[in-house]
């Protein structure tokens, strides 16, 4: 159970941090001036950066790899979890970035 509250502590740090790229993007698109679109630019590049730095980081692929081995001690809810977080850092690991 303690791996299964490690991932949900990055699952929510990944939240915050695509909270703050949506507000962003949302704000560029609504209020920003003309003078301020490069620097949104690059505030944006580098939340995407540390998302994917943090989800297809080494610590975050073993945790997983132990996660999926013992599915069978979650319950529905939890194993779904697991599954899509897998699921998402599978697809990530094969982007370049």
């Amino acid at each position: 159970m303690k791996q299964y509250n490690q991932l949900l502590e990055i699952s929510n740090k990944l939240g915050v941090i695509r909270g703050i790229s949506s507000q962003l993007q949302w704000d560029s698109i609504t209020y920003i001036s003309k003078n301020g679109i490069q620097g949104r630019a690059e505030q944006l590049t580098f939340l995407i950066k540390l998302f994917n730095k943090e989800l297809t980081s080494s610590s975050v692929g073993t945790l997983l790899s132990i996660l999926m081995q013992r599915l069978d001690n979650f319950n529905e809810f939890q194993q779904r979890n697991i599954k899509d977080f897998n699921k998402q850092y599978e697809r990530m690991i094969k982007i370049p970035l």
